[in-house]
């Protein structure tokens, strides 16, 4: 970069960096700015202690400088290139990080997370990213399997092991991320458009999808049930849920939506199911004496009681709903025949010559009240008028023009 673009680039991260709110100087934005301007700083100071000769060999590599305006020859250059080289020659290039997560390197590559080269600070936020990118696709991944589009149907069924069922959904949620990258609409029912297939990255997650049909195509064992899927959903969002912390705005709905759920009528299914993951969440562990959870040991217990109570949940339900309603008691005929009795009565009561006389009366009094409400109203605009006339005559003394 020429001398003049790195010092322009170092002035705009600093005023970029020293023109964001108070709230954000602790984000991943500040700390890359900062990184931009202490970078562009340290190849400024070493620009600045450079000889002669290396200054000028670097201002016409770059560009800023003719090659005539020097007086190192051909053969001094392919030296110094051959010993620049043979420097790059012993680093070896990054190599990605095979650890088994649940994101793939063509949706988060890590190259530049296990680079010698990259700054801490700026590793530990591209580490970061990625791990939460990971919790988005295992949730994702599973909210696809629940509600499930046209294009999933090359992947087959929700296997049943568990390893697979994660293989599931992080295939779905990266070609989803795919399609989305690439504006494709939801209409088109394939899994990666004919036109999208040179590309190496829809290739991949092609023979991925191909792979899970195949082997929920030759495998014996059932796949999962719409029940397992729901659950494997609302454990996802238990877990993420304990994972991160909550925007102000989405505690403010939770608070209004445990208020709400202390009413009498109960809450909606959705919003009844949010509150059971959010209870999950949020419910104090009992503590043990001499032991501290970690966070992977406090989301399986989260997990285990929100299941625990899920399925205590669930016969209640099936029983408070059976499919035929239950035939009548003596004594609840008792209870509702006072109620039809009164209901029929106000029936017999609409009709007959009483009854309209009463309806004439009620209505010739409510004309009445209207003249008389018309009546006050009129005398009220009379006063008010002559209100105004004496404030007028007031005001102008009594004179005239």
């Amino acid at each position: 970069m020429p001398s003049a673009q790195l010092a322009e680039a170092k002035a705009s991260a600093e005023a970029e960096n020293l023109a964001l709110p108070p709230e954000l100087w602790e984000s991943t934005t500040s700390l890359h700015l900062d990184w931009t301007a202490r970078t562009m700083g340290t190849e400024q100071d070493r620009r600045a202690g450079l000889s002669p000769e290396q200054t000028a060999v670097e201002q016409i590599a770059r560009g800023e400088r003719t090659r005539t305006d020097t007086g190192v020859s051909i053969a001094e250059a392919i030296t110094a290139e051959q010993q620049v080289r043979a420097v790059a020659a012993k680093t070896p290039p990054p190599a990605p990080a095979a650890d088994g997560r649940r994101v793939s390197e063509d949706l988060a590559p890590t190259p530049l997370i296990t680079d010698a080269q990259v700054p801490v600070q700026y590793r530990e936020q591209l580490e970061r990213l990625r791990t939460r990118l990971e919790e988005r696709v295992m949730v994702r991944g599973a909210e696809l399997a629940e509600n499930r589009p046209e294009w999933t149907a090359a992947l087959g069924p929700v296997p049943a092991t568990p390893a697979k069922a994660a293989e599931w959904h992080q295939v779905a949620a990266e070609v989803e991320a795919y399609r989305n990258r690439y504006n494709i609409p939801a209409h088109e029912t394939a899994l990666i458009p004919k036109a999208h297939q040179q590309d190496p990255v829809a290739a991949a997650l092609v023979a991925r999808a191909t792979a899970l049909h195949k082997h929920s195509a030759l495998t014996t064992a059932a796949p999962q049930t719409p029940g397992q899927i729901r659950q494997t959903v609302d454990e996802a969002h238990v877990a993420e849920r304990v994972r991160t912390t909550p925007a102000p705005a989405q505690e403010a709905v939770e608070a209004l939506r445990t208020t709400r759920a202390q009413a009498a009528d109960p809450l909606p299914a959705p919003q009844a199911r949010e509150a059971a993951v959010t209870a999950a969440a949020t419910t104090p562990v009992a503590e043990e004496t001499r032991r501290v959870l970690t966070r992977e040991e406090l989301i399986a217990h989260v997990v285990a009681q929100h299941r625990a109570q899920t399925q205590q949940t669930t016969p209640t339900t099936d029983a408070a709903a059976p499919h035929e309603p239950a035939p009548p008691t003596p004594e609840s005929q008792k209870k509702e025949s006072p109620v039809s009795e009164n209901s029929e009565q106000p029936r017999k009561q609409t009709s007959g010559p009483a009854w309209h006389a009463k309806h004439a009366e009620v209505a010739k009094r409510i004309k009445v009240a209207e003249r008389i409400e018309q009546k006050a109203n009129r005398q009220e605009d009379r006063a008010a008028a002559t209100r105004r006339a004496v404030d007028n005559s007031r005001r102008d003394g009594g004179r005239s023009l």
